[in-house]
């Protein structure tokens, strides 16, 4: 069963939905949402710490990035967006 956080935003005047699934993951991560959305998004560990480097991407139809969190321990991490701040469980 696939968990799913969807969020609804307003920036600069501008509707942003932005939705986050499987949460809890076992590896991947849906992240939907417009390109900008995606541009610049980031994993922190519980400390703070960025640790993007650690894991692998793909774009799908710039408004789909695939996360692959294989590398990364079971633990809560954050995924960050230009407009969002979720809590990821693994």
């Amino acid at each position: 069963m696939k968990k799913y956080l969807s969020l609804t935003l307003w920036k600069k005047n501008r509707l942003m939905d932005v939705s986050i699934y499987s949460n809890p993951t076992t590896g991947l991560v849906t992240i939907d949402g417009i390109d900008t959305e995606l541009d610049n998004f980031r994993i922190l560990n519980y400390l703070g710490k960025d640790i993007s480097y650690l894991v692998k991407t793909e774009l799908v139809n710039n408004d789909k990035l695939i996360l692959d969190l294989s590398r990364l321990e079971k633990g809560i991490y954050i995924i960050k967006t230009e407009t969002t701040f979720t809590k990821l469980y693994k």
